[in-house]
């Protein structure tokens, strides 16, 4: 497989948990929620993936699995393709929505903080609940700019 092809498998996985610290500027005490978000986000992914291991674990025999698991596990994800499209288009679609909410807060912040003059603008959220609408807009943006660049791009391309 090629890295993209990886990359969109791997990525999504491992950004789910960071979704939640993204939008920790909405807590009333974040101190305290966002190590209790945190761990149980990692418990109920750690929960998730053991069931999933007990369910393939328990749908092979002994003998496909010491000899040929990564080729029975394929054959196994791939002999339902319904259910593989629908579970990697939600699990897409929830980390994008996630990365694309979490993203402004995180501009807001950093702008917030003066770390770089050009981003003083998205500072400002919106005057009734903080909103980093600007930001939003930003990242919008930057997100079209990327979707059109690997667009272009062949072997990205063939990821859509």
């Amino acid at each position: 497989m090629s890295f993209w092809t990886m990359f969109a498998i791997y990525f999504p996985a491992v950004t789910g948990i960071m979704a939640g610290v993204n939008m920790s500027g909405d807590l009333k005490d974040p101190a305290r929620s966002i190590p209790v978000g945190t761990l149980a986000a990692v418990g109920t992914g750690f929960l998730v993936y053991l069931v999933q291991i007990v369910l393939v674990g328990g749908a092979q025999t002994r003998l496909q699995l010491i000899d040929s698991s990564f080729e029975t596990l394929c054959r196994q994800a791939f002999s339902v393709p319904v259910s593989w499209w629908c579970w990697c288009f939600c699990r897409h679609t929830v980390s994008a929505i996630g990365s694309f909410l979490g993203a402004p807060r995180v501009l807001q912040a950093v702008a917030r903080d003066d770390l770089f003059r050009a981003l003083r603008p998205f500072a400002k959220g919106s005057s009734r609940s903080d909103e980093p609408h600007r930001a939003l807009l930003l990242t919008l943006a930057v997100t079209v700019a990327i979707i059109f660049y690997a667009s272009e791009d062949s072997e990205v391309a063939h990821l859509t």
